[in-house]
């Protein structure tokens, strides 16, 4: 194979995995915002609603979310995702 169809299989193969990517975080935002906020450690978690501020530029999905922590004290947070990097919780 030449140097100039080895590329283009690299760019098809990296193309092919971001859109595996973002067909999974796109399938189901919610449930990711949901599955981040359970792994930060926060029990009972409801989405209230699309997130407005309190994430970068990078996120693409943004959810506020409401839950029990370790504690057992309701908390408010934001969960921040983004097609290319994980999910961050922010409170």
């Amino acid at each position: 194979m030449s140097s100039s169809g080895k590329v283009l299989m690299s760019w098809i193969v990296l193309g092919a995995f971001v859109a595996s990517a973002a067909f999974v975080l796109v399938a189901d935002p919610e449930a990711q915002a949901v599955h981040a906020a359970e792994s930060a450690g926060l029990t009972d978690v409801n989405v209230e609603g699309w997130a407005w501020f309190g994430c970068g530029e990078d996120d693409d999905f943004r959810y506020n979310v409401s839950a029990t922590n370790i504690n057992g004290s309701h908390v408010d947070a934001t969960v921040c995702c983004g097609v290319i990097k994980s999910c961050t919780v922010r409170y």
